[in-house]
């Protein structure tokens, strides 16, 4: 009898060592399939993409200096959903200029929406909220955490086409400081003349205006948002590649992605280094037509001030302005 129970013991003890290796081993399997990633040969096409993407970043950066100390008025890019706008940036409003080429050169605006569009009046955008739906209520609120001193020059007024910076009203903002990033575009000039001397006026639109005039002839909410995105694919200076890879999130912050993460963008992005060829042939005929100059280093311009809570302040006080202006007319 003993010696039965011993046999059935040990049956037992066989069949529960078998089923936890059977679980173990699928475990392992399980745990080893979740952790397969990107293969080797993804991974190493995809560090030499970023290679590349970096170093173009860095050259257009670096042409778009040049430009600057060369004297010349950049003329920036925006690509949008509607069509392409370009817009020139005045060099009498250094500090206005040298943050929307900051910003538009890091990536800044992709992905933003014009969120407030006014008909017959403006079209305003760079608010880095608009990319995020989960913050909706605080489109208009968004930006780099910072204002700009203002540069009124008296020559440059809210004409047709005019590229100004938004900002807060004057009871909370008394010295008329531009919001970091936010700016708007003057659809019609009769309209915000009342403007001239309490915005900066930093530049105007050479190409693209009726661009500009379709994405103001969107039909809006009651809050003047548009009911159909109107998306910014890019910004970029004219003669440079169009850098699409997200490499900024809100408040112009450093985004950290994993190797997958990269991979996926660089495949819906990109596709091959072919792209990447293009972006160089782009910058090299850029290049050419520039005539030999030399580096001179200069202190940065921008001037950041403290950080700012609101801006719809400012918008709430143009449309009623525009408004007033309307039924005075």
């Amino acid at each position: 009898m003993r010696r039965q129970y011993f046999k059935i013991a040990l049956i037992v003890l066989t069949l529960a060592t078998a089923a936890c290796g059977r679980r173990s081993g699928g475990e392992s399997e399980e745990v080893l399939s979740e952790s397969i990633g990107p293969s080797e040969e993804e991974m190493a096409r995809l560090q030499q993409q970023l290679a590349a993407i970096e170093k173009e970043k860095q050259m257009a950066d670096s042409l778009a200096e040049v430009k600057r100390k060369l004297g010349e008025e950049p003329v920036y890019i925006i690509n949008t959903n509607y069509g392409i706008i370009k817009v020139k940036l005045y060099n009498d409003t250094p500090r206005h200029r040298d943050n929307f080429i900051k910003l538009a050169n890091s990536g800044y605006y992709n992905g933003t929406l014009f969120h407030r569009v006014v008909k017959n009046f403006m079209i305003q955008g760079g608010d880095p909220y608009t990319r995020d739906t989960t913050k909706i209520d605080q489109w208009g609120e968004g930006g780099p955490g910072y204002t700009i001193e203002s540069e009124f020059i008296p020559d440059h007024v809210h004409k047709k086409g005019a590229l100004a910076a938004a900002r807060r009203g004057d009871i909370a903002n008394p010295m008329k400081e531009s919001h970091g990033s936010q700016f708007y575009i003057v659809v019609d000039g009769d309209a915000c003349f009342h403007l001239n001397g309490d915005y900066t006026v930093f530049g105007e639109v050479v190409e693209g205006m009726k661009t500009v005039e379709l994405i103001a002839s969107a039909k809006t909410n009651k809050y003047d948002r548009p009911l159909q995105d109107v998306k910014v694919i890019s910004i970029r200076l004219e003669g440079t590649p169009e850098i699409l890879l997200k490499d900024s999130e809100e408040g112009g912050q450093e985004r950290s992605l994993s190797d997958a993460e990269k991979l996926e963008e660089l495949k819906r992005k990109y596709g091959n280094l072919k792209d990447v060829d293009e972006m160089r042939k782009e910058r090299e005929a850029a290049e050419k037509s520039l005539p030999d100059t030399e580096t001179i280093d200069e202190d940065d311009p921008n001037k950041e001030g403290a950080g700012i809570d609101r801006s719809t302040e400012s918008q709430e006080q143009i449309v009623e302005e525009n408004s007033d202006t309307r039924e005075n007319r």
